[in-house]
């Protein structure tokens, strides 16, 4: 199924994460671990990166991809 609105991914801050605003990620990359550092948190499609935020609170990333062949 693909998206075609903006979705977010939660990744832990820790380890930090390798990829920045306009990067594009392919579905099933890599984009950071579980906020318990157990799991990979991986792309569920084929999207741009919109914005990364830090929630310090939780102290994780908050990172917004737009799916690829959208304007949204």
């Amino acid at each position: 199924m693909t998206m075609t609105k903006p979705f977010t991914l939660q990744v832990e801050a820790t380890p930090g994460i390798k990829i920045k605003v306009g990067d594009r990620v392919k579905k099933g990359e890599k984009v950071g671990l579980s906020p318990d550092l157990n799991n990979s948190v991986l792309s569920p499609e084929e999207g741009i990166v919109e914005d990364i935020a830090f929630e310090g609170a939780k102290h994780m990333f908050v990172i917004r991809l737009r799916p690829c062949g959208t304007d949204i």
